[in-house]
């Protein structure tokens, strides 16, 4: 990832004590540490005895460096506003490929062979008081994140918010998503992916991307998206009473808790039918698309009714219920974006006012989420067996505060005497 971080500079580094790694590892401990504002990491990193600027040698591998603070905030700032976004969407792609893709780690949670991506839009922080930016003052972004079997990784995004001045018209999550699937074809050309996307995107724009890029996608199906495939599909359910059966989800769905809070397995049933035709009256024949619909009725811990629409072939219950897991699996990316909002990332809090620089924030932001994701679910949390009831927010002010002190201590400590090391 050094070279990734090297790439990423737009000054003249030959007059400049701080080389792009030092600033890059920095504005993602910003982000790393839940410091919450650049204010908050400027009044603590240099305290007396804070081991934060020789952790932050360590990791960029410049024990030797003669420098002795760490970055300030304005400095950052200026430095992501120099930095091209393409350089930035690297860094983000190559700490997946060399954190988890190349690590093996997708294997349980493939559909088909495939990865599943989840892609949802997000609201970013808004523009300060006086300011537009492009005739907007909300900042929004498109984040495409990958689905493991143990978490959910961000990979890559994409702005909402610009504008198309020739036609007059504002952007979308759909013209945004053609533009990320584009990116996302380029820097990963054989990764075989399974889009899963809420109703808005069951539509034909993205069955076209698909189709195109050679990836399989499972999208809620409401009525409202579809009104005259809606009545279609529910009279072909009803005419296939041989394409049902028990609900039968693998993994974490497999056992939940109720309200008393005891862990119940699931229990439902599930229907299928395929070829639906999703093509609209006058369109070519190359236009329409038959696909497969998957209906999920959940009794049991929770109740839970949901259909599906998916180019995958369904043959059994198994499938039905691998494919209707996999479909409810998209709530992960909202509690991604809910934990980036109030959980100390400071999703919503305006670092910096230029459009160039806010974006490069948001994807280091995102590179701290994959980078946490994989440390606690692949390390921390296998370790944490004394203290199975503290949570991640605690582990990272307990981390932070440590580093704060000048002790690793905490390396070495177990249970509730973590609080007090």
């Amino acid at each position: 990832m050094h070279a990734a971080f090297a790439n990423a500079t737009g000054r003249h580094e030959e007059k400049c004590i701080y080389k792009p790694e030092v600033l890059g590892w920095a504005l993602t401990g910003l982000f790393l540490f839940r410091c919450g504002s650049v204010n908050t990491m400027d009044a603590e990193r240099n305290a007396e005895g804070c081991a934060y600027p020789r952790w932050l040698r360590a990791v960029c591998g410049r024990e030797d460096e003669p420098w002795a603070e760490a970055p300030c905030g304005e400095l950052l700032r200026h430095w992501a506003g120099r930095v091209r976004l393409e350089d930035a969407n690297e860094i983000l792609a190559t700490a997946f490929e060399t954190l988890v893709l190349r690590g093996k780690r997708l294997e349980a949670g493939r559909i088909d062979g495939c990865i599943l991506l989840a892609v949802d839009g997000t609201g970013r922080d808004n523009c300060r008081a006086g300011t537009e930016e492009n005739g907007r003052r909300r900042r929004v972004a498109l984040v495409a994140s990958v689905l493991c079997s143990w978490g959910k990784v961000p990979i890559a995004f994409e702005e909402v918010d610009e504008r198309d001045w020739v036609r007059d018209k504002a952007d979308c999550e759909l013209r945004a998503f053609e533009r990320l699937a584009r990116r996302l074809k380029e820097r990963f050309p054989k990764l075989k992916l399974c889009l899963v996307g809420d109703a808005l995107y069951a539509c034909r724009p993205l069955f076209q991307t698909c189709e195109r890029n050679r990836w399989h996608f499972i999208a809620t199906f409401k009525e409202g998206s579809w009104k005259d495939v809606a009545p279609e599909a529910e009279r072909l359910l009803g005419l296939a009473p041989e394409n049902r059966g028990r609900y039968n989800p693998t993994g974490w769905q497999a056992h939940r808790r109720d309200a008393a809070g005891r862990r119940v397995k699931t229990d439902g049933r599930v229907r299928w039918v395929d070829g639906v035709d999703f093509g609209a009256r006058g369109r070519r024949k190359e236009d329409r698309y038959r696909l497969t619909v998957v209906e999920c009725d959940e009794r049991s811990p929770m109740p839970y009714h949901g259909r599906f629409v998916t180019d995958l072939p369904c043959a059994d219950a198994a499938t039905a219920s691998r494919i209707a897991t996999c479909g409810r699996k998209r709530w992960w990316i909202e509690s991604q974006n809910q934990t980036q909002k109030h959980l100390g990332y400071g999703l919503k809090h305006n670092y910096c006012n230029g459009s160039r620089a806010s974006k490069v924030f948001f994807v280091f932001l995102l590179l701290a989420t994959l980078l946490w994701e994989v440390f606690y679910k692949l390390g921390l949390r296998h370790w944490q067996r004394g203290t199975r009831k503290t949570s991640e927010r605690t582990w990272v002010t307990l981390i932070w505060a440590q580093l704060l002190a000048g002790s690793e201590r905490w390396r070495g400590t177990k249970g509730h005497n973590l609080k007090r090391a």
